[in-house]
């Protein structure tokens, strides 16, 4: 009988590590999803991540921000700096609509500032055509500035 139970715990401790530690899939970062607080200061944005393994959910995550409708010039990477830090709105002058957008790489490992190829930066977070490439994700948001003539920094109302 001891025997058996070493055979078993063996077998137990071998599937663990194999699907947990040592063999098992890498946590990743599946998909960002960007929530909005409006005040009279403005709207701050947050992000939230969705992982493939626990923790699953995790706010206040490391991304980078950006604001649609800058005028982008194209260039072969693209530089992008992460922050844990909420992202202010901006107001291009209303009335108007525009995305706000989380983007990270999918692994919660790499490090906080680098490149990407700049068509993954288009499809990801210009025009949002997905939520991942070529191990980035992206999460956006809708954004308005309703009334005509705000200025930069007046508060922005988020759409859904």
């Amino acid at each position: 009988m001891p025997a058996r139970f070493g055979l078993c715990a063996l077998a137990a401790t071998a599937l663990c590590t194999l699907t947990s530690c040592g063999g098992g899939r890498p946590r990743v970062l599946e998909s960002i999803t960007v929530d909005s607080v409006t005040s009279l200061s403005g709207t701050s944005y947050t992000a939230t991540g969705h992982y493939s393994a626990a923790p699953m959910t995790v706010g206040g995550i490391q991304v980078a921000w950006f604001q649609t409708g800058t005028v982008v010039d194209p260039v072969s990477n693209w530089d992008y700096s992460m922050t844990r830090a909420g992202f202010k709105g901006q107001c291009p002058g209303g009335p108007a609509q525009f995305y706000v957008v989380a983007y990270a790489p999918s692994n919660p490992n790499a490090p906080a500032s680098g490149s990407m190829p700049f068509s993954v930066f288009q499809a990801l977070v210009e025009q949002r055509t997905v939520t991942q490439e070529d191990g980035f994700v992206a999460g956006s948001i809708k954004a308005v500035c309703a009334t005509a003539g705000l200025r930069t920094g007046d508060p922005l109302t988020a759409g859904f």
